[in-house]
């Protein structure tokens, strides 16, 4: 039976202003809090988890002048496609600072399927410009192809950088994304068949740093398909955990050796915290099917996908293998020769928005921002395994001093107008609690606040 019915966790990486506050105990999706170090859930514990979106409901536009403004936030939509034409929701965001980041992520997961029935599905395309249509600030897309049963996860972060201090002669899309108030969101798809998808869409801003001037510059080279050159931090016998079901549930665990079990079609997602000058290793390091599909007759096979997000939700692997790994059972033994998979972490820094590679197929720059990565494992729905779930044990490593932490002292954000139609005022206003960043969004009030590390 799924389990249908899962508390959100959302004063962890997503922290409420309401009702939740800043220092709050993590809430989890069996009803517990936990602290810092909160206490692992069992393998005993599993159930079966559908993968979920949360947030206020709002509606895209068709037409671009017509399209909600969404204020920093966390919301859900339904994405559609035709038979013929490109089907296209427009939103529109914008500035509360002068100089700040803002990050728009779309995220959603397509149903699961195979190669063929997924190939006619409707592509995606995301694209963040100014309202004007001047400058093109980003521009993305996603097929729609899902090569092993995965039930893929679609999405993208849109990003409006502020300007580089130390940047003499920026670009003209560049300059004018740096400097503009408002921004157009786009989600389209191409014509395709399959129906609707939901997706989840978070709106953050990062006030300006003001001792930017002072911070570390940017790692200049970045890790990629370096996992053979690598030793996996694992050790010891493995603590058995339960992921979430979805980003808004995510598990929270620290350096350690974590064993967790997985059910054909499923994703789990677990979250770790890294700061400002920490890195981190990810480690996916074994295998281990069913006996009872060890023992079959038949050769069973899987395929699965370990994953890495940043705080702003990027994808931003190491290790850049776009579709699925696989697995076979042959003579009652488990065959792979992929384990160990190492994604790496590098440095986080403030100023890696400027200086540094983007990772994972140029899609992320989230390494610039403290807060929690997200790992995920995706197991695909082979029909030889027999509904039966599969154990993946996987470590974690968090290195270094937290250091190089951006300051900003600002006011609150300033209430909307009456009739702005500013969607999510005074409901989903929300910060993500970065652990070492400065992003924290707090709706009305007029007072001053400092964004500074909590200790």
């Amino acid at each position: 039976m799924k389990f249908l019915s899962r508390a959100m966790a959302v004063c962890g990486a997503l922290l409420l202003v309401s009702p939740c506050s800043v220092g709050s105990p993590v809430a989890r999706a069996d009803g517990t809090t936990a602290g810092p170090t909160p206490a692992p859930r069992r393998v005993s514990e599993y159930v079966e988890r559908d993968f979920t979106v949360a947030g206020t409901p709002v509606q895209g536009s068709t037409k671009q002048e017509d399209a909600p403004v969404l204020a920093p936030g966390q919301y859900t939509d339904v994405s559609t496609v035709a038979s013929s034409g490109k089907s296209e929701k427009y939103y529109k965001v914008r500035r509360t600072w002068q100089g700040s980041t803002l990050r728009v992520n779309v995220l959603g997961r397509m149903s699961v399927t195979d190669q063929g029935g997924s190939a006619g599905r409707g592509d995606w395309e995301y694209e963040l410009t100014t309202v004007d249509g001047g400058a093109t600030c980003s521009r993305y897309n996603d097929l729609a192809l899902d090569t092993g049963n995965m039930g893929i996860v679609v999405g993208r972060t849109l990003l409006a950088l502020p300007l580089d201090p130390n940047a003499s002669q920026p670009s003209a899309d560049v300059a004018t994304c740096g400097k503009a108030d408002e921004f157009l969101v786009k989600v389209g798809r191409g014509a395709g068949v399959g129906g609707e998808t939901q997706v989840e869409i978070r709106v953050l801003e990062e006030p300006p740093a003001e001792n930017v001037d002072q911070l570390p510059p940017g790692v200049q080279k970045v890790p990629k398909n370096n996992s053979k050159q690598l030793t996996s931090p694992a050790s010891g016998d493995p603590e058995p955990v339960v992921g979430g079901s979805s980003f808004n549930d995510a598990f929270e665990v620290g350096s350690g050796t974590y064993v967790t079990e997985i059910s054909p079609g499923e994703i789990v997602v677990f979250k770790t915290q890294i700061k400002y000058g920490q890195s981190g290793f990810f480690s996916l390091d074994g295998i281990d099917p069913d006996p009872a599909v060890l023992q079959s007759d038949e050769s069973a096979y899987g395929t699965y996908v370990p994953a890495i997000y940043a705080p702003d939700l990027s994808r931003m692997n190491s290790q850049e293998l776009m579709g699925p790994y696989s697995f076979k059972v042959i003579g009652n033994k488990m065959v792979t020769t992929n384990v160990p998979i190492i994604n790496e972490i590098p440095e986080v820094r403030y100023r890696n928005r400027w200086d540094s590679p983007r990772m994972f197929d140029d899609q992320s720059l989230g390494f610039s921002m403290g807060g929690y990565y997200y790992y995920t494992f995706s197991l695909g729905d082979q029909s030889s395994l027999d509904g039966k779930p599969v154990k993946f044990k996987f470590s974690i490593k968090v290195s270094g001093d937290v250091s190089g932490e951006p300051v900003s002292t600002v006011s609150s954000t300033p209430p909307q107008d009456e009739g702005s139609g500013q969607a999510g005022a005074g409901n989903w206003r929300w910060g993500l609690l970065a652990s070492g960043g400065a992003l924290v969004l707090l709706g009305g009030g007029g007072a001053a606040y400092s964004l500074l590390r909590r200790r």
